[in-house]
């Protein structure tokens, strides 16, 4: 056995398993709120301004109370989801479904609404980006609402 080997093994023996057990894993990062995705993606390649940074910032932080309401109701669907998933109650768990849907909407049209505040503060090349960008960002929030489902 090489002596790299043997001193790797030494090495190791040494950690108590306690030691190793103990280490957990990482949690996920956190996804950014969906407001935040959606005027990301809106404003790729657009470089507005440091004037127009600040006004779009002041418009999102204006509608962020509105979300955390919506978001706080959301939270006892849920959780009544998640029970009515454990004990296979099929009509509970559509009916959870159906209302954090109505949160899913609530939250997509607070963000549409965002959107078309920020469009007026951008130049009209500007806009021409921003259209551009929303015709991608439309759909994707209609997959949020319906959680990565397609109609039908």
């Amino acid at each position: 056995m090489r002596a790299s080997h043997r001193l790797f093994l030494m090495m190791v023996s040494a950690i108590p398993l306690s030691a190793m057990q103990a280490q957990t894993p990482a949690a996920p990062p956190k996804r950014p709120p969906v407001i935040a995705m959606a005027v990301r993606a809106s404003l790729f390649h657009v470089q507005p301004t440091v004037e127009q940074q600040t006004k779009i910032k002041a418009i999102v932080a204006q509608q962020r109370p509105r979300l955390v309401v919506v978001r706080d109701s959301m939270k006892p669907w849920a959780e009544k989801l998640r029970v009515a998933r454990q004990q296979h109650d099929t009509a509970a768990a559509r009916e959870a479904r159906v209302a954090l849907r109505r949160g899913r909407l609530a939250i997509a049209s607070v963000t549409r609404q965002t959107l078309l505040q920020i469009r007026p503060e951008l130049t009209a090349t500007q806009q021409a980006q921003f259209d551009t960008n929303l015709q991608r960002v439309k759909p994707a929030l209609t997959r949020f609402v319906r959680r990565g489902r397609r109609p039908g």
